[in-house]
């Protein structure tokens, strides 16, 4: 018998290799011009490896001269019937699942169960295949099978456990790949349903994998169901002096400014409950997706501290114990005669407000306001009612105009010693512009009530106060004027002198 056995074995892992070589690059060369084509050929895998396999024994059978050949013949003719076989189910499975189910009646089976139908074919068809080509008897086989299973299912219960679990999930789909989700208190987003386990990323980054079987008992979570609309709750103490109305118009207030929370269904403001120390409010807000639920949680609440420190309302301590210290206690008119004198260079040196006597400014020292402000909160909206006047006290702002899609376009930037809003102090217009904080920003306001006291007492600064606010209209306009490409709208129009002076008169009814 001339039977060379190491050259078959040589020439034929030599043509598997490179049969496999050359299939993987056609498909890497389809895969750079046509990226869909690829992914098609690359699911007859299996066919392909069959063909190399037929082609690896079939081709050294033609060349080498080995007794038998009959046999080995056989042996490669069953690759090739294997190959054909798993192609045509391939061919089939696309046909089905894909075009059919997936394409004409939208139905998607989950990958797990669609996995284990294939794995039941290709099963099946190795059988018969057996039988068919080299007359194998199976029922020993599935004889054999039937108590090696047994002994395998006692041996590996938690496994077929979580197995079974799997298939379960995979038909019932509480959760699918990318929902957000909370089992058994741990929360995170599905990326990946295997056999055996279920893998999400938590918040941290950190992967989570859970054992199907514990999921299948387990109660879960699903924030992506029915809809990705998500109920945020945020919850606050807020001081028995401050009236509920006013904490609940402050708290929507803030709401309106933060992206991500939803105009319709509207935020809402509860009063839950009254503890020892404080009132509790409840601020319930719906976000378009749950995943941003911590950034705009942080943004709420950071805003929160500024609107209630503006609007005087205070988040008290809880009271648990007393500690008795000493502490040095400097007189209130000694800290107000030390801001006045802080203040009144600030004011002296702001053009609206020179025709004013430096007692008049004196004594618009002792009674402006101070209003601190986030980075990147809004301190007004355009077309916003308004009777106050600002001015930068240390930090900066922006004033913007809002574009034609509703965005907001800079137009100026103004720092310590800037001041804006003198048309709605003075005449009461409504807000031209939109202004926004650009860092923590402390401005010193001066509202209509302080104002008209100066201009009741000396009515004569009435005139001059027009002409300073004729001239600032002019400044504005030519600022307007050299952007207004980007804007797409007119410049303001300049009211006249005699004008402004009526709207003055009349809004402090002079």
């Amino acid at each position: 018998m001339n039977l060379n056995i190491s050259q078959l074995l040589t020439s034929a892992y030599l043509i598997y290799f490179l049969v496999l070589f050359g299939i993987n690059l056609v498909n890497w060369i389809i895969y750079k011009i046509f990226t869909r084509f690829s992914d098609f050929f690359t699911s007859f895998k299996a066919a392909y490896v069959f063909l190399s396999l037929y082609l690896s024994l079939r081709l050294p059978l033609m060349f080498l001269e080995i007794s038998n050949q009959e046999n080995l013949t056989a042996f490669a003719g069953a690759f090739i019937v294997a190959a054909l076989i798993f192609f045509l189910f391939k061919l089939l499975d696309i046909f089905v699942f894909d075009f059919i189910l997936g394409e004409k009646k939208h139905l998607y089976l989950p990958p797990l169960l669609h996995n284990i139908i294939l794995w039941l074919v290709y099963l099946i068809a190795t059988l018969s295949l057996l039988k068919a080509l080299f007359n194998v008897n199976l029922t020993p086989i599935l004889a054999t099978s039937a108590v090696f299973s047994m002994v395998i299912g006692l041996a590996l219960q938690n496994i077929l456990v979580n197995l079974f679990s799997g298939i379960i999930l995979s038909v019932e789909q509480p959760f699918k790949i990318g929902d957000w989700v909370e089992i058994n208190g741990r929360r995170g987003q599905v990326v990946q349903i295997d056999w055996r386990t279920t893998k999400l990323k938590n918040g941290l980054n950190d992967l989570v994998v859970i054992p199907n079987g514990g999921i299948s008992q387990a109660e879960i979570i699903n924030f992506y169901k029915p809809t990705r609309l998500h109920m945020e709750k945020i919850n606050i103490g807020v001081s028995y002096r401050n009236p509920p109305s006013r904490v609940k118009d402050a708290l929507l207030e803030i709401v309106g400014q933060i992206k991500g929370v939803r105009r319709r269904p509207a935020p809402e403001v509860f009063m839950t409950d009254f503890n020892d120390s404080s009132i509790n409010y409840e601020l319930r807000i719906w976000l378009d997706d749950y995943k941003d639920r911590l950034k705009i949680n942080n943004d709420i609440n950071t805003l929160i501290w500024y609107q209630f420190r503006r609007k005087d309302i205070e988040i008290p301590f809880p009271i648990q114990d007393v500690n008795l210290h000493t502490v040095s206690q400097i007189p209130e008119e000694e800290k107000q005669a030390a801001l006045v004198k802080e203040i009144t260079p600030t004011l002296l040196s702001v053009p609206i407000l020179k025709p004013l006597s430096q007692k008049e400014i004196t004594r618009l020292a002792g009674k402006v306001g101070y209003h601190t402000f986030a980075g990147n909160e809004i301190i007004f909206q355009e077309n916003e009612p308004g009777d106050s006047f600002f001015i930068v006290k240390n930090g900066a702002v922006e004033i913007c105009k809002e574009g034609s899609n509703n965005e907001l376009l800079p137009i100026v930037q103004l720092k310590e010693g800037d001041y804006f809003g003198e048309m709605s102090l003075l005449t009461g217009e409504r807000r031209t512009a939109t202004v926004r904080a650009l860092a923590d920003t402390e401005l010193i306001v001066i509202g209509k009530t302080v104002f008209q006291e100066i201009l009741t007492s000396n009515p004569s600064i009435v005139e001059k106060l027009s002409y300073v606010l004729y001239d600032r209209q002019q400044e504005t306009r030519e600022k307007m004027l050299r952007i207004k490409e980007i804007l797409n709208q007119a410049p303001p129009k300049i009211e006249s002198h005699s004008s402004l002076l009526k709207s003055i008169r009349r809004f402090f009814g002079i």
